[in-house]
């Protein structure tokens, strides 16, 4: 076989679970390389919040067209920063069978797209994306609050690059 396995990536989501299975997911997708590509956060009187750049306002609308992209999905918070963004994502039933993965494929083509359009970045996205299964409304509180407040904490953020 070689120097190298191929396909021994390890997956990072969850052995044997159903990813279109009724249920809110936490969900972070980083930009190649954390590349600041999606706007800036500036800081006003010691109050940080985030401006968005003309690839930032693509992804928003991206973001918003989700539920529409996926009629059995529901789009509860989001944020987007410099490098990174997160969702907060519920399916509502599994009747199209739309999962995680299909819809972050789908939302990463087309901002891929746009980019390729409209920039000269080819490299967007860092590989797979990040999941958590939210299993409580104690869980769903402290994500929902961890997601508003990104901005504000920016400076103490694991992306802060």
């Amino acid at each position: 076989m070689g120097k190298y396995k191929y396909n021994s990536r390890k997956s990072q989501r969850l052995e044997n679970y159903d990813y279109s299975k009724k249920g809110i997911y936490f969900l972070t997708i980083c930009a190649y390389r954390h590349q600041h590509i999606f706007g800036s956060v500036v800081s006003f009187n010691n109050i940080n919040s985030f401006k968005k750049n003309k690839a930032g306002i693509y992804v928003e609308d991206c973001i918003k067209l989700i539920p529409e992209n996926f009629n059995n999905t529901e789009l509860h918070e989001y944020v987007i920063m410099p490098n990174h963004l997160h969702l907060l994502l519920e399916i509502k039933d599994n009747s199209n069978k739309s999962n995680i993965s299909s819809i972050v494929r789908n939302f990463k083509i087309k901002v891929t797209q746009w980019f390729y359009q409209n920039t000269d970045l080819k490299d967007i996205w860092k590989r797979s994306f990040h999941d958590h299964i939210v299993r409580n409304m104690n869980d769903y509180e402290r994500i929902k609050k961890y997601i508003i407040d990104n901005p504000k904490n920016w400076n103490n953020d694991i992306y802060f690059i």
